[in-house]
């Protein structure tokens, strides 16, 4: 669950009923803005949707499409979803998640993913579509390069 900027927009996830539902705290209506309800994996639908996150600038949703090892990003008033990662089943290559769960984004719209099945954190950069993983598991080189780097900035 999140909630926007104004605290009047409750976005709740519907885990079971495959759906992301909005809930308007002034007026307290309860609408669908995600999802059919039914499990697959089209652009419309979702499996299991775990962490979700709004777009303060643009009012777009993210959803941890967990089953469908993807994330989904739904324009604002749109229930049409765009895979931005993932959507290749399960796997560990950059452009593949494992039973994502969370996801959150950053000021320049860039998005963070737990990549749970994976053990790893995962950023999107928007600016590109690029992806990297930023924490957890990847190869020692890579390992020791990041602690490296994370010494020298709190040695300056």
């Amino acid at each position: 669950m999140t909630i926007d900027k104004q605290r009047d927009l409750f976005y709740l996830s519907d885990s079971e009923n495959h759906r992301i539902l909005k809930l308007n705290l002034t007026n307290r209506t309860l609408t669908l803005i995600a999802g059919t309800g039914t499990a697959d994996s089209t652009n419309r639908t979702l499996n299991t949707p775990l962490g979700i996150t709004v777009d303060e600038h643009t009012g777009a949703i993210y959803v941890a499409d967990s089953q469908n090892h993807r994330i989904q990003k739904f324009n604002w008033n749109s229930t049409q979803g765009i895979t931005i990662i993932g959507g290749h089943g399960s796997g560990e290559s950059l452009v593949q998640l494992s039973s994502p769960s969370g996801v959150a984004i950053d000021s320049n719209g860039n998005v963070y993913i737990a990549d749970t099945g994976n053990h790893r954190i995962v950023q999107w950069l928007f600016n590109n579509g690029q992806t990297r993983i930023i924490a957890g598991k990847i190869n020692d080189f890579s390992l020791l390069l990041i602690i490296f780097s994370i010494c020298l900035y709190l040695c300056i």
